[in-house]
């Protein structure tokens, strides 16, 4: 369902900038705005989960984990004796 919202430009030449960008694009102006926050909240998700990679990561080391390529040939030798 479409919601809508009021923004206001502080600065003309963003505006502008927007308003040229769509003519360019062949689009709205609220196209480029919607991919910009898209975008926006991707990053800020990429940047959590890179997050929590490295906090994974790092107690994976700690807790003494092994390479899953460790793991797989060791479980070949085991189950070829």
């Amino acid at each position: 369902m479409p919601v809508r919202m009021t923004i206001t430009f502080d600065d003309e030449e963003v505006f502008a900038a927007l308003k040229a960008a769509a003519i360019k694009d062949g689009c709205a102006p609220k196209d480029i705005v919607i991919s910009a926050i898209r975008e926006l909240l991707e990053s800020q998700e990429d940047e959590v989960l890179e997050t929590e990679l490295r906090e994974s990561r790092a107690e994976w080391i700690r807790d003494g984990g092994i390479d899953a390529e460790a793991l797989l040939v060791g479980i070949d030798v085991i189950t070829e004796n």
